[in-house]
């Protein structure tokens, strides 16, 4: 384990998708609470930058540009040399990509730490952990975590810190949200979306529960997703019966829909990035999987909450493939007496609160 005097800059790398990095901000609690003198920056993209932002342990964020100046060969160099002058004692690479890697070799980092399942880490990091990630069943958070587990020690505690700290600013924000669309009182978040990158519940199963949520529960329901989910946010207002209650937010920064996820009852998603962040702010989450082993909740679910998803009683396959799946959209199989009672026993107790 190396020595607290001898660590003072380490840089954390997560350089993929929001809920990837959501799940990876244990580790950066974990790495702040054993070297609390040392400073932690954060290499990841653009989109995510507000959200590492927004965690108490990162002292910086350096924005990766893959498509950009960070690309190819050249890109690696021109990373490898910002990232020397910065003078890191250690990096832990917890999204493993060879250029990446091979950045962190080219600005001679001392401790290098990653995955040793890939082979190009054999020579470019040296510091290794052999755990095979899509064969180990472990959650994506405790991946990480083995990661840095030579570091910190100790088990995962079982109330994970994940670290984030919603400013005032952009709770300011959330609230002239709140205030434009006529909310004051306890309100669910609905984001049918996912960005493609898993399969979605049907339109009108998330119409049926956004309409559920306020006639069953009293809430005040907000339909919720980006600007390229326009369409999709007023397909899910329109099937949910439309009428009062149920209101549309699209196109939001990511600072402000991050603080209205905080302040909201109840947010429900299928597997996407969103509601990753609403389980690390500690809101009442339902999330919908898919059985294939890739997406499977036991290792992208919300973390610590097997009561907050559901899955179709199918087979679990090799691969999410809907183009060739016999089921079409699996997700179509899960029944709405299912989806009812899973929302029963998370908010029986706040039923006709509203």
């Amino acid at each position: 384990m190396a020595s607290k005097r001898e660590i003072r800059r380490i840089l954390a790398v997560r350089t993929d998708r929001i809920g990837d990095l959501v799940l990876t901000l244990p580790s950066c609690t974990a790495l702040k609470a054993r070297y609390p003198d040392a400073s932690i920056t954060l290499l990841t993209r653009d989109y995510t930058e507000p959200i590492a932002r927004m965690h108490k342990a990162i002292d910086e964020v350096i924005v990766y540009d893959p498509d950009g100046e960070h690309k190819g060969i050249e890109g690696a160099g021109r990373l490898g040399a910002l990232l020397s002058y910065k003078n890191f004692d250690m990096a832990v690479l917890f999204y493993s990509r060879p250029e990446l890697a091979l950045a962190l070799w080219l600005a001679r980092i001392p401790l290098r730490y990653g995955t040793g399942m890939r082979w190009y880490n054999w020579f470019l990091l040296n510091r290794k952990i052999y755990k095979h990630r899509k064969k180990s069943g472990r959650h994506e958070l405790e991946l990480g975590m083995d990661l840095i587990e030579g570091l910190v020690g100790g088990q995962i505690p079982e109330e994970v810190d994940f670290g984030l700290v919603v400013p005032p600013e952009s709770l300011a924000k959330a609230d002239e949200v709140l205030e434009e669309v006529g909310i004051s009182t306890p309100f669910a978040l609905v984001h049918p979306g996912s960005g493609d990158s898993a399969p979605n519940l049907p339109s009108a199963m998330f119409g049926k529960i956004a309409r559920h949520l306020h006639d069953e529960y009293g809430f005040e329901v907000i339909i919720a997703g980006t600007g390229q989910e326009v369409e999709l946010v007023r397909e899910v207002k329109g099937l949910s019966g439309s009428g009062s209650g149920v209101h549309t937010v699209t196109g939001m920064e990511m600072e402000t829909y991050i603080a209205l996820i905080s302040k909201a009852a109840f947010f429900t998603a299928n597997s996407t990035g969103p509601l990753h962040l609403a389980r690390a702010l500690n809101v009442v989450v339902l999330g919908f999987f898919c059985n294939a082993i890739p997406c499977a909740p036991n290792r992208w679910g919300p973390y610590g909450k097997p009561e907050s998803v559901l899955t179709p009683n199918v087979p679990a396959c090799a691969s999410c493939d809907r183009g060739s799946c016999e089921h079409g959209n699996c997700l179509n199989l899960i029944h709405w007496s299912t989806i009812n009672d899973a929302i029963e026993h998370l908010l029986g107790g706040e039923k006709g609160s509203g």
